[in-house]
């Protein structure tokens, strides 16, 4: 089990019928660094959400939490 996204990816791209499947987050910041290009197959995509930790008191809260 590769033990990173960037792992993972370079596995897929070394071995003959290797895939690995990730976040659409994880491999447009991923693509900067790998010398190959990564591109999503039709069909096979999951809903994903990002989800960040912030304290109660955190001015940045009220931006965040908009609705």
């Amino acid at each position: 089990m590769p033990k990173s996204d960037l792992e993972g990816l370079k596995s897929a791209c070394a071995y003959h019928k290797y895939s690995y499947i990730g976040t659409n987050f994880h491999r447009l910041q991923l693509s900067i660094v790998l010398t190959y290009e990564l591109f999503p197959l039709p069909g096979t995509s999951y809903p994903e959400s990002l989800t960040y930790i912030i304290s109660q008191n955190n001015p940045y809260k009220g931006l965040i939490n908009w609705r």
